[in-house]
């Protein structure tokens, strides 16, 4: 099994695009050896996360600064011999709060999705289409599954729509496209296939209780997106209460898992931990040497 890892971000929502130089050029390099030294073969990024770039509009047009920066990453990557996940939109670009305008209409004004396409999702294909080979796939949106269906923000056939058309557009380009769907239960109960998609995905902390086999055709695989690095904390419950990053590995290779992805070098939460003892166990695991 392959080891990923979710960078996701430097400065979540700012990482393209404006006046500056982003915010992960001066370091990047750098990382990535050091991830590569680590045996992890892709990381996993959010490009536009809840839509900051877009201002108080609903969508604008990519500037060439934002198309240029993502090729920057591409060419990045494409160099230290680590793929790319880039993953479209975070959840909470359809969560509108205080500082945010409400962007729903990307997903249920089919006049709105086309110009999406158009003006945002195609020309960072393109870009992506001049670096094929940095591209491990191409991922829609992380965890929809937490903002959709009655009683919250986008309905369930809107946002299964919005899907399988920019799965389609994905496809087209020539790249495995995938969803970040942050439950098992949603790649049945949407019907990940029927979408199109050709790379499934959920994310795993700990339910259900058992970690679900990945037994789909390995031409069209089954991945981890997420799983967590810190220890315990209920985590995993199948593997005991003190179970490590270590144990997580060798049973997702167990069960299936073609790559897992871990939880995260940048993010903060408390599902992470990105220290010097989980890094030895990933190389141990990835490359067989401590």
């Amino acid at each position: 099994m392959h080891v990923g890892l979710n960078y996701p971000w430097k400065s979540y929502g700012h990482d393209f695009g404006g006046t500056a130089a982003p915010p992960w050029e001066a370091q990047l390099d750098a990382e990535l050896a050091a991830f590569r030294s680590l045996g992890v073969v892709a990381i996993r990024w959010f490009i536009l996360c809840h839509g900051a770039v877009f201002g108080s509009s609903v969508f604008t047009p990519l500037s060439q600064k934002f198309l240029d920066d993502f090729e920057l990453l591409l060419q990045k990557c494409e160099s230290a011999g680590i793929q790319l996940l880039p993953s479209l939109f975070d959840f909470n670009v359809f969560n509108p709060t205080v500082t945010l305008p409400d962007r729903r209409g990307i997903v249920t004004d089919p006049t709105l999705r086309a110009q999406f396409w158009a003006r945002v999702l195609q020309p960072l294909l393109n870009v992506s289409l001049r670096h094929p080979t940095a591209v491990y796939a191409w991922e829609m949106i992380n965890e929809p599954d937490w903002v959709t269906g009655t009683g919250k923000q986008v309905s369930l056939q809107h946002m299964l729509d919005f899907l399988a058309e920019g799965v389609s557009l994905i496809n087209t380009a020539g790249f495995k496209s995938t969803v970040g769907f942050g439950k098992y239960a949603t790649v049945q109960g949407w019907d990940s296939e029927g979408l199109g998609i050709t790379m499934h995905q959920f994310h795993y902390y700990n339910s259900p209780s058992h970690l679900p086999p990945s037994n789909y055709n390995p031409q069209w695989p089954l991945i981890l997106g997420e799983i967590p690095t810190v220890a315990g904390s209920g985590l995993f419950p199948e593997l005991g209460a003190t179970n490590t990053l270590s144990d997580r590995l060798n049973l997702a290779s167990q069960k299936g898992y073609p790559i897992t992805f871990l939880w995260a070098v940048h993010a903060t939460d408390k599902t992470v931990d990105w220290s010097a003892t989980t890094q030895g166990m990933v190389k141990q695991f990835a490359v067989g040497t401590p």
